[in-house]
């Protein structure tokens, strides 16, 4: 079972495709600086200063670290320990594994590292509720403050094995031909909060998992959606507004894509536009 885990997990993510900032909306460059800063000569953090701009055309202006120790615990969480409690878990999902793997192994993986992230990201929750004090958002506004800011971070496509591996005639065949930017050697093509938030590398599921992350904290019902079909994955909402949803458990998850900018939610990019091809793989709700 674990060996179809992995399986699934990096055939997904390996051809998860998605627009880059280049690619639609008006582009708004990002200004941000990297740099290692020591405290007491033993603890390290990546920190980074973000400006990027909002869906009504405001500047936001931050600046958050991450732990480097907290990253690595995130890589090792994912490359050592994600496995340990699929038997028991999958045990529990027995049959509904047998009807939809695809959902249930995606599940697992995205659940485990979003619940392993909360407090790595600690960094990240200091800058929002900054942000937040200064401007004294609405839920809508601070959804599109999170959910922008994440759009706003170049898209950078993860893969389970080199940058070279992908079939002719693929997404990821053309995006390497065009010689785009590639994390490779990312167990389940997929990195955890702490680590995308270090590294600030990202293709789809990257983002989502981190957005329902940071959503959840902040008492949202978010989800993350997935299509195979289109070997996608975007965030769901639970917030009144208007477009295209999908419907679990009762409520209502508007599609909201993460890959480029001005994406607004409910409205889904053409290419991925039939909604019957998107499912809920997990909810806060």
């Amino acid at each position: 079972m674990l060996l179809a885990l992995s399986i699934i997990g990096a055939f997904f993510s390996s051809n998860s495709r998605g627009y880059t900032s280049e690619d639609e909306g008006e582009y708004s460059e990002a200004v941000y600086t990297d740099s290692l800063a020591e405290a007491k000569g033993e603890v390290h953090a990546m920190s980074h200063h973000r400006v990027w701009r909002g869906y009504s055309y405001e500047d936001y202006e931050g600046s958050f670290s991450i732990l480097t120790d907290s990253a690595t615990l995130a890589t090792e969480d994912r490359d050592l320990r994600l496995e340990d409690d699929w038997p028991r878990y999958n045990q529990i999902n027995f049959l509904e594994y047998k009807r939809d793997p695809y959902t249930i192994a995606n599940r697992y993986i995205y659940s485990f590292l979003a619940n392993n992230s909360q407090y790595k990201v600690a960094g990240m929750y200091q800058m929002i509720d900054s942000i937040r004090a200064d401007v004294n958002p609405s839920r809508m506004q601070l959804a599109e403050i999170l959910v922008s800011f994440v759009q706003d971070i170049p898209y950078v496509l993860v893969h389970s094995e080199g940058c070279e591996a992908a079939d002719s005639g693929s997404f990821s065949f053309e995006y390497h031909k065009e010689g785009k930017p590639c994390l490779p050697n990312t167990k389940y093509g997929l990195q955890g909060p702490a680590e995308f938030l270090y590294n600030l590398q990202g293709d789809c599921d990257t983002r989502t998992v981190l957005l329902y992350t940071l959503l959840r904290h902040y008492g949202y019902d978010v989800a993350v959606l997935n299509s195979e079909e289109y070997a996608h994955s975007i965030l769901g909402i639970n917030l009144p507004t208007q477009g295209e949803f999908v419907k679990y458990q009762g409520r209502k998850y508007y599609v909201w894509e993460t890959t480029g900018l001005n994406w607004m939610p409910g409205n889904l990019p053409p290419i991925y536009g039939n909604i019957a091809y998107w499912k809920v793989i997990v909810a806060s709700g």
